[in-house]
């Protein structure tokens, strides 16, 4: 079940995402390792960020921009 997830966590890395809820988990995600890393720990639901309190609504523009300085592809 862990090879599932880091795949779906490298997809997530490095792979063009065209819908809109993988756009939003991208964002939700990248926002733990680029901006705050206490927050948004959810790869592939954001779900339990909110039920454990730890979900921040991301700003798209502040993430993807720091994102495209560590992008692995």
């Amino acid at each position: 079940m862990y090879f599932v997830y880091e795949l779906i966590h490298r997809r997530v890395h490095t792979n063009e995402l065209k819908h809109s809820y993988t756009k939003f988990m991208r964002a939700h995600h990248f926002y733990d390792h680029y901006v705050e890393s206490s927050v948004n720990h959810g790869v592939t639901v954001a779900f339990w960020d909110r039920v454990s309190g730890t979900f921040v609504k991301a700003n798209l523009d502040d993430v993807y921009s720091l994102e495209k300085k560590w992008r692995v592809i």
